[in-house]
């Protein structure tokens, strides 16, 4: 299991920072065969009021 956790003010800019993540080279470097390793998965997204 992996478990990122991520503070944003908008949801928009959690997607915008997403994308953008993806367009890094090193990035892309260290995730090669990524896919390879995982079965399935899930994503989950909770939002925290105060």
């Amino acid at each position: 299991m992996v478990v990122c956790e991520t503070e944003v003010p908008t949801m928009a800019e959690y997607e915008e920072t997403m994308r953008k993540s993806m367009e890094i080279k090193e990035l892309q470097d260290s995730m090669q065969g990524y896919h390879d390793l995982v079965d399935h998965g899930r994503r989950e997204i909770y939002t925290l009021e105060t």
